[in-house]
């Protein structure tokens, strides 16, 4: 079911759940490229990279800090009507109180 929904509309949060089912890392690895294909996104690119072994090892840690950083905020949900942002979807917005303004979509999937 999550995979046909996939396919249907590309998500952040699908692919994620996807991942998190592959028993073997070179699949999850593959799951994050075929996302990448279909739909840029930079927090999927950071996960993907999460994998790889970089040039200089002691690089990776700082590259990932950056990463991660640079990413984090394009992981929250943002509510249409006032523009409160959230880590989490919520069906009435903490702040305006509007019902269902928040879309299913994260920051940057909108």
């Amino acid at each position: 079911m999550l995979q046909a929904c996939h396919e249907r509309a590309p998500s952040l949060d699908v692919t994620e759940a996807l991942a998190s089912l592959d028993a073997a890392p070179q699949a999850t690895r593959s799951r994050y490229l075929n996302h990448l294909e279909r739909e840029p996104s930079l927090v999927i690119a950071t996960r993907w990279l999460a994998g790889e072994t970089l040039s200089d090892a002691a690089a990776q840690p700082r590259v990932m800090a950056a990463l991660e950083q640079a990413s984090a905020p394009l992981k929250r949900y943002r509510c249409a009507a006032c523009g409160f942002e959230a880590s989490q979807h919520f069906w009435q917005c903490p702040g305006c109180q509007s019902w269902d303004s928040f879309p299913a979509r994260r920051v940057e999937e909108l």
